[in-house]
This record gives structure tokens, sequence and C-alpha cells, in this order.
């Protein structure tokens, strides 16, 4: 009977000790992308030439921007709007529409299609009268991290210039490359400075309005890092310590103020 008793105990001993919340995974920012990585799980497939090789004369509407649509034979429907922080505008018929990424021709095609049921051949232009200011964001081992307004077509190394340049302490060879797609979520694509120096790479690809860089930093960086950090930030009685134990006397005991 005692027996059966402990072996209740024990068994409920284990339960409770696995009943913790689960850990969250580590995740290390610091760790090499690859060439064509997502950093949000997609849902589906994103087409490379959409994403990675955008028209650079191509303008895509983005928050804050202001706009008329204009139609040719209906002019009672004509207005003007401004595209809301979650991307979307209200369309008289048609109601919220999300505009945020579409070129202004897209959302043309959108009203176009949306009062066709309602009008006869309907045609519709669509014109930015007042575009916002889009900007891109830098940030790692580079000079002046942050956001930056995006001026006309500007690509990776513009944008590495405008914040001041890479440091010493950068990884020159894995620079990672954030964009956000029609869905909303952001993948990545790593670019090797270096290697486009050695091989003459003429490939571009311009930035897009909330594109984001990150600029790595060295292995070497990071172990200097670490031992400032570890001795003359964190643990300074350690660095005390050690230093003190290469003066040993004959006795054994240690010559402070060596």
């Amino acid at each position: 009977m005692k027996i059966a008793h402990v072996a209740l105990l024990i068994l409920a001993v284990l339960m409770l000790g696995c009943g913790g919340n689960k850990p969250e995974p580590e995740v290390d920012p610091t760790a090499e992308v690859t060439e064509e990585s997502s950093v949000a799980e997609e849902s589906s497939a994103v087409s490379e030439a959409d994403v990675w090789l955008p028209d650079p004369q191509a303008y895509r509407m983005a928050m804050g921007d202001r706009f008329s649509v204009k139609f040719f034979y209906y002019p009672e429907y004509n207005m003007n709007g401004i595209v809301r922080p979650d991307g979307f505008v209200t369309i008289p018929l048609l109601g919220d529409v999300r505009v945020d990424g579409l070129g202004p021709a897209e959302l043309a095609d959108s009203i176009r299609a949306g009062y066709a049921k309602v009008l006869a051949e309907p045609e519709v232009a669509v014109i930015v009268t007042e575009p916002a200011n889009q900007r891109f964001f830098i940030f790692g081992e580079v000079r002046l991290p942050g956001a930056y307004v995006l001026g006309g077509k500007m690509t990776l190394i513009d944008a590495i210039a405008q914040a001041g340049g890479i440091k010493v302490t950068a990884r020159r060879d894995n620079i990672i490359l954030m964009r956000k797609t029609d869905s909303g979520h952001y993948v990545a694509k790593r670019v090797d400075l270096d290697a486009k120096v050695r091989t003459s790479d003429t490939e571009v690809t311009y930035l897009l309005a909330t594109d984001v860089i990150y600029v790595p930093m060295s292995a070497i960086a990071k172990l200097d890092t670490f031992v400032d950090q570890f001795f003359n930030k964190l643990s300074p009685a350690w660095r005390f310590y050690i230093l003190a134990s290469e003066a040993v006397n004959p006795q054994g005991g240690y010559v402070i103020g060596r």
C-alpha cells in the first residue's frame, strides 16, 4: 500500500514538473540569412521578379498620399482621397479598398471594374496630387542608422552612403535587405558587397518605400564587444581578480597594486 502511495506521489511530481510554460525558441538576430529566405511565413509563393526587380519608374502609393479620381464621362463621381494609415481608402459604391503598394493605374483598374456594374463603360484616371514622404530604414553597423526619405531611384549603395557609410565593424558579405510583399509580410535577401566589387556585378535592385536594410556586425567585432562588456562593464570584479592573480608571491598570496 505504501509503495502505491509513493508511486502516485512520484507521478504527481513529474506531472507538475512538466506543466510549465513552453519556452520560446531562441532567435539569433546575427545569424546569416540565405540568399532568398522568408522573414515571415508566406501563405503563397512570392515572385522574385515582382519583389526584387521592380520597375524603378513605377510609382507605388503609400500612406499619406493624396490623390484624385477622375471619371471622363461621369464627372459627378469624381472624388479626392488620402491613403489612410491602414493602407485603405474609401471609394463610394465600393467601400474600403486597399491601395497601399498599388500603382495609380492599378487602382484605376479596380475602380473601373467596380463601377462597371453600375455605369456603362466607365473610364477612370487616378492622379497622385500630393505624394507623401516615402521612407526606408537602415540599421546595424552604419554610422547614422535610422529612417530616410526615399528620393527618386535609390539603390542599396545609395542608402548606405546616405547613412554615413559602413563601419569597420560591419560584415560586408551578409547585408540583409528586407521588403514587404503584397500580403503584408517581409521577405529577406542577402547582398554581398565584396562579391559585387570582385565580380563587377551590375545587377541593381532599387529600393522601395518601407524597405529595411540591416548591416550585421562581423565576428571579430562581436568578440571584441564581448570582451569589453565582460571585463569593463558587466564584471569589473573579474578583471581585478585576474590582474591581481598574475602577481602571486612565493607564499601563495596576492600582491595587490602591482
